[in-house]
């Protein structure tokens, strides 16, 4: 049954995609097998299909260190409860 729910409900930029869909005549293992191959193939061409817009995205994207110290000193700067202890009865 061919079902990919990027064309029954398309979201984000899929509709802009030239998508397919993987399926195979039996459900056997081998079958399975080569779906998840086509899986694999088609991703990289979604992947190709969009590199244009990731790199864009990368351009405005601040460092992954500059984003890691930055979460480190909002970390920082935030007080922590002291740790509660059970009382022995």
């Amino acid at each position: 049954m061919p079902y990919d729910a990027r064309r029954a409900q398309p979201y984000s930029i899929y509709p802009d995609l030239n998508l397919f869909v993987a399926v195979a005549p039996s459900r056997d293992v081998y079958d399975r097998y080569l779906i998840r191959l086509d899986e694999m193939r088609q991703s990289i061409r979604i992947l190709k299909q969009i590199r244009h817009i990731l790199e864009e995205t990368k351009r405005q994207l601040p460092s992954p260190g500059a984003a890691a110290s930055t979460a480190r000193a909002s970390l920082l700067a935030k007080p922590m409860a002291a740790p509660r202890t059970r009382r022995a009865s």
